[in-house]
């Protein structure tokens, strides 16, 4: 049988980041923070509305028209002294005049029986989010990253400044659906170069660094909002550091994982040589690829390059080639179903809740100010708390026990009597949905291949804009019956949501630890609990299962995931000698069976055994590297 050398002829994108250019080095830091400094500005489109629709009755914008008669100065005065929202609305539009408009609410009267106009545009904002999301999502997909960034800042420039020449509150409503769909794009393309151009290793601490650009965002906004309190003024601001945002885009570089991913090899080649000589390594000699992959899921006989393009480099568009997945392919199977239903209520849950205290900030006691500046805070410190996390136990873990913490205290929060407290309560709710937003991005990119990774993201951010339209209803709704208090109704449906939520995420699998999925097979070597079936083991057994990492790169049988948990049965077999499981290793090369070694390597290297992981006995075993299937000698037999 003839040898051949077991180093192999091509690699994958995530090996040749690991082995040879560098898995976050100077290179993909420069992308990073350029990536990053468009959530500065994506912040400042999504958190506006906090300032540019304050309350003008909270704020007392306004005062008693001197001219009314005297019964009508009384009613005025004594509505001015309560600041009760019900008497200012009893009394006759003469009885009163505005004397500030910094607020649009003001500038159009939205007011009274005007004010569900507020809000309406404040859900027409994420209307114009979820289509953003799936419109950018596909052109992410089409045109790259970097061509779709640059439509989305262009798209929140224009509304901005738009909102300048604004004559009705229709016209602000129509100029926030615009901005919404910018916004989203904004988000969704950061994110992909972000994550896209670092390692495995770094891959959720480079998300976690990108969100806190945002909050830096959410603290310019507070202070940009002290420094220019008329909203015409916040809003030039606002689309003046946009059309800034506009300069970077010459030196943003594509994403080169997409790029290989359309068949165009040399120029993903040369963006990671760009990035190999920034970082001072090297490329590897090999040629790039999608994905390698075993044809029968056991013999590395034969290796499959999946990818979209041809050895060639043409493209492939053969509707069977296992690279064309649509995402109904995730959806055929029920572990597959089950993830994806998971993952929508999630996001909608996280969504809601993030952006109902967000939005909810001027209705609570104290200083618009000062309150939205406490929950960014709290934000801030969880991203770092939750960012070391993320990459240490787990991202599922992070996402749930965040979800489950902001519940709590926003069902706390809606129980609390209308003091200072309320105000702490949804600091700590906020902080509870940041350390889960850390890392549910990259926690479902993790779940799809690369084909269609932007996509399913984009959907995942349709689900989460679907909550977010609803967060604004949520508050008014709270406003309009004040069953309790005007926090009550809407932080009790927040608390809910986040709960049930945070309870479901611990049925997917944990992807820590795990290879990026290029295809179909590589998403078998992650573990869900109803592939592991923990239960066997009784209610310990469940909880080891939940609160470990269980990411596999490896596979038992024909092709299925290795289970972390021993069956009972194994247990009552216990006093059977354990099974060999061998590995032989030859330079790069590592092959494994249950009781011989498979695959082939250079004769001339050496090979050496090395220790096998979980509940099976490894032993010192002598090779030959150049057979098909050796039999193991065990020196001790």
């Amino acid at each position: 049988m003839e040898s051949r050398d077991c180093e192999s002829s091509t690699i994958t994108f995530d090996e040749a980041l690991i082995k040879h250019v560098g898995q976050c080095g100077r290179g993909q830091l420069r992308i990073v923070l350029l990536a990053s400094l468009f959530q500065v500005v994506n912040a400042l489109a999504f958190m506006i509305p906090v300032f540019l629709f304050q309350d003008p009755l909270l704020s007392k914008y306004w005062e008693c028209n001197t001219a009314s008669g005297p019964a009508e100065q009384a009613a005025c005065s004594s509505a001015w002294e309560s600041g009760d929202a019900a008497a200012f609305c009893a009394l006759e539009p003469t009885a009163w005049r505005w004397s500030n408009q910094d607020s649009l609410v003001a500038h159009f009267s939205l007011v009274c029986w005007q004010a569900w106009k507020v809000q309406l545009t404040n859900s027409l904002f994420f209307v114009g989010a979820f289509a953003g999301n799936g419109a950018f999502g596909l052109l992410c997909d089409r045109w790259g990253r970097k061509l779709p960034l640059l439509l989305a800042t262009s798209f929140v420039t224009a509304s901005m400044f738009g909102l300048l020449g604004a004559q009705s509150c229709w016209a602000v409503a129509g100029l926030r659906v615009l901005c919404g769909s910018g916004a989203a794009g904004q988000s969704h393309c950061c994110f992909l170069l972000v994550t896209e151009s670092v390692g495995p290793k770094f891959r959720g601490r480079a998300s976690v660094g990108s969100l806190l650009f945002f909050t830096v965002g959410e603290f310019l906004l507070v202070a940009l909002a002290v420094g220019l309190p008329a909203w015409n003024h916040l809003a030039i601001a606002a689309g003046a550091l946009n059309a800034a945002a506009l300069l970077l885009f010459p030196f943003i570089p594509e994403s080169a994982r997409w790029l290989l991913s359309q068949g165009k090899q040399q120029q993903a080649t040369e963006l990671l040589q760009a990035i190999a000589a920034a970082n001072g390594s090297h490329m590897p000699q090999q040629p790039l690829v999608c994905s390698k992959e075993s044809e029968d899921g056991g013999s590395t006989d034969e290796t499959q390059i999946h990818c979209s393009y041809n050895e060639d480099g043409s493209s492939n568009n053969d509707g069977n080639s296992k690279s064309q997945l649509g995402l109904m392919a995730l959806l055929r199977s029920r572990s597959l179903l089950i993830r994806s239903v998971v993952l929508l209520i999630t996001w909608y849950a996280l969504m809601q809740v993030y952006f109902g205290i967000s939005l909810g900030a001027g209705g609570l006691p104290g200083s618009v100010y000062a309150t939205f500046a406490m929950g960014t805070a709290a934000e801030v410190v969880a991203l770092l708390v939750a960012g070391p996390l993320v990459d240490k136990v787990g991202r599922h873990t992070v996402v749930s026990m965040g979800l489950l913490l902001g519940g709590g205290a926003c069902l706390a929060c809606a129980n609390v009597p209308g003091t200072t407290v309320v105000a702490v309560l949804a600091a700590i709710g906020k902080f509870g949905c940041s350390a889960s937003e850390s890392a549910i991005s990259i926690y479902t990119a993790e779940l799809f291949p690369t084909s269609v990774r932007s996509t399913a993201m984009g959907i995942c951010s349709q689900a989460a804009r679907v909550g977010a339209i609803a967060a604004p209803f949520m508050l008014m709704l709270g406003s309009s019956l004040r069953l309790v208090s005007p926090v009550f109704l809407p932080y009790l449906i927040f608390g809910a949501i986040s709960c049930l939520a945070g309870l479901l995420v611990l049925l997917l699998p944990e992807t820590l630890g795990a290879a990026m999925p290029e295809t179909m097979t590589d998403l078998q070597q992650l573990q869900s609990i109803f592939s592991a079936q923990p239960w066997r083991q009784g209610c310990m057994g469940i909880l080891a299962f939940v609160f470990r990492t269980r990411a596999h790169t490896g596979t038992s049988g024909a092709g299925k995931p290795a289970s972390t948990l021993p069956s009972r049965s194994a247990a009552a077999t216990s006093t059977k000698p354990p099974v060999v499981v061998v590995t032989a290793v030859c330079g790069e090369c590592d092959a494994a069976s249950d009781h011989s070694v498979a695959g082939r390597c250079n004769s001339r290297s050496k090979p050496r055994a090395k220790p096998s992981n979980g509940a099976v006995a490894a032993v010192d075993v002598n090779v030959s590297c150049t057979a098909d299937e050796t039999k193991p000698t065990n020196p001790g037999s």
